[in-house]
């Protein structure tokens, strides 16, 4: 009994997918665009932050705000579009 719950406490929780009402609360209280912040359901453990050159405020909370949530802060600074 106590090896299981010894195993139980070492566990890390399954990431989950955030709704959408959840990720717009984050970045209306990290003052960052509604739509910078998104999770992918194959990848739930990924949480993805699209904003160029961001406050460093607005990183810091996003990114504590990930960490308490068991999620991977993944920043992209640009996306250049290629054309065919």
């Amino acid at each position: 009994m106590a090896a299981t719950l010894l195993l139980a406490a070492c566990a890390t929780p399954k990431p989950t997918l955030h709704p959408a009402s959840e990720l717009a609360a984050v970045a209306h209280w990290c003052e960052v665009p509604r739509q910078s912040l998104t999770q992918q359901r194959l990848r739930p453990e990924f949480l993805f932050y699209l904003v160029p050159n961001p406050p460093k405020a607005s990183l810091t909370c996003v990114a504590h705000w990930a960490k308490q949530n068991h999620l991977r802060l993944v920043h992209v600074e640009a996306v250049e579009q290629v054309e065919p």
